[in-house]
């Protein structure tokens, strides 16, 4: 492994030769400071880990994520692992970097073991080669309508296309959402004589509501959050990330059955539950997750995980189940719940599809694709982030507030008096759209971004929306908006790093 060697000697020598070659590739750090960028890497592999050594023992308490960390051009920083040898610093990205992608390796406030200071603030940017054998375009699973459907997770869309396979997903993204490992820890600390199902139960009981019978959404679709489509309400299948989001109607964790049933399904698989031990169950109206877990089993409804009884049981053989999903299965067509499958031999899966006659030849079986997970999760590290937009287009939310709001300044002063600051999605990356922004009333400087470009879209302008490294601007015919600022600026600042338009 080649090591960057950087010493208070050569840092000094650096700095001075490249004010002059480099000196506007110039980033701002979290305190606006600005930090040099003192050379550059081309076709890093995915997974590479950076040595870098100085000249002085460091102290290992000074070394964390704020001293020493990897972001990438759209200013998100990179999970990584650190380990400290004497001088050096060995940093390693948890998951790989995405492929022709540009990063930063920032490093500031690096003292000895003295305590005194090693050197300057520096960055080293970097470029990450392509990759070899490129994943198979997501078109190739998706068409656009059924794409633009994922992302904005319309269940009513899903149910009318029974694309069920779309629904594992979504499954897939709630199991990895990053409120799914924080709610686990919290979990966990809570524990009483191991039994984590009771422990689940009743933090989902007091956490988590669904907006039927809640004053804030009567008349539905009338008071949805969401708004309507085929004049009902638009019932978004949320990730947990979302839920939490809907907080500031609720106070608590908040969606529908189907978003709360994979929501408590998520956790028990973090917490244990093995992946050919559960299945959900659609009907219409309704979903319902079962699982075996310590060979007992159980049924999540809504908030509620219920020990099944002689009762639940009759109910389930009286009901005609659509379909079934799960992470890695789904199937669409009827499914039959029969007293056979909760006396086998073998996984609740298996259990399953020998009771309805099915073979694994005859369901989709999900397979792991990055791709589409990015599309999924509403990362912009995809091949057409140009869809996000036309998603947020067709959200009744945003198409409703564009016949208020016809002109720059009023659509920037409306996000100003309306949008909070906190930003939703914790996967890197990722962008909301339109209507998730207007629904939650919070979010980043680009998820405001695409909210400006989505009403100004909708009432006749063609603008672009312009990240770059200092900030995310709106653009409409010879006027810039900074979404940061939201003012109108004279120029772009930094380096374009992805533009998103129609």
């Amino acid at each position: 492994m080649k090591k960057v060697i950087l010493s208070k000697l050569i840092i000094a020598v650096m700095v001075s030769i490249f004010l002059f070659g480099c000196s506007n590739n110039v980033k701002r750090d979290e305190n606006a400071q600005q930090i040099k960028v003192l050379s550059e890497k081309e076709k890093v592999d995915l997974d590479k880990s950076f040595e870098i050594e100085f000249n002085e023992r460091i102290n290992k308490e000074n070394v964390n994520e704020d001293t020493i960390y990897i972001i990438s051009a759209l200013g998100d920083k990179i999970d990584c692992t650190y380990e400290i040898k004497d001088k050096v610093v060995i940093l390693k990205p948890k998951e790989e970097y995405q492929p022709d992608s540009k990063y930063y390796i920032c490093v500031k406030n690096i003292k000895d073991s003295d305590d005194r200071s090693v050197s300057q603030p520096f960055k080293i940017k970097f470029t990450t080669k392509d990759k070899e054998n490129t994943e198979s375009s997501v078109d190739e699973y998706f068409n656009e309508t059924e794409l633009i459907t994922l992302i904005n997770k319309w269940l009513i869309d899903l149910d009318r296309s029974f694309n069920y396979k779309s629904l594992t997903e979504l499954h897939n993204a709630c199991i990895n959402d990053p409120e799914i490992n924080n709610i686990s820890e919290i979990i966990k600390k809570d524990v009483a004589d191991g039994d984590i199902v009771s422990t689940i139960s009743k933090w989902a009981k007091n956490n988590i509501v669904h907006t039927q019978g809640l004053s804030q959404f009567r008349n539905e679709p009338g008071k949805d959050p969401w708004g309507s489509k085929y004049g009902c309400a638009v019932y978004k299948t949320l990730t947990p990330s979302e839920m939490k989001a809907m907080e500031v109607y609720t106070g608590r964790y908040t969606g529908k059955c189907t978003a709360i049933a994979r929501f408590v399904c998520s956790l028990m698989r973090n917490n244990g539950l093995e992946q050919e031990n559960y299945f959900l169950l659609a009907k219409r109206g309704h979903t319902i997750c079962l699982f075996k877990y310590n060979d007992e089993y159980y049924k999540i409804d809504n908030n509620r995980i219920l020990k099944i009884n002689d009762t639940i049981k009759e109910d389930l053989y009286n009901t005609n189940f659509i379909a079934f999903y799960h992470e890695k299965y789904s199937y669409s067509g009827n499914i039959k719940i029969s007293d056979s499958i909760f006396n086998s031999e073998g996984s609740f899966i298996e259990q399953l599809l020998s009771t309805n006659n099915l073979d694994k030849k005859d369901i989709y079986t999900y397979e792991e694709n990055l791709e589409k997970q990015r599309y999924t999760q509403q990362s912009l590290d995809v091949h057409n982030p140009n869809i996000y937009l036309k998603a947020s287009l067709l959200g009744p939310r945003v198409n409703e507030l564009s016949k208020e709001l016809r002109d720059e300044e009023n659509i920037v002063n409306w996000i100003k008096n309306n949008i909070g600051d906190k930003r939703v999605l914790k996967v890197h990356h990722s962008i909301l759209t339109a209507d998730q922004t207007v629904v939650f009333k919070n979010g980043s400087s680009r998820d405001k971004g695409l909210l400006m470009t989505s009403l100004l879209y909708l009432n006749g302008n063609k603008p672009e929306l312009i990240i770059t490294e200092e900030d995310v601007y709106v653009v409409n015919d010879n006027n810039i908006y900074s979404m940061n600022k939201l003012e109108k600026v004279k120029s772009i600042e930094g380096e374009k790093n992805l533009i998103i338009t129609k």
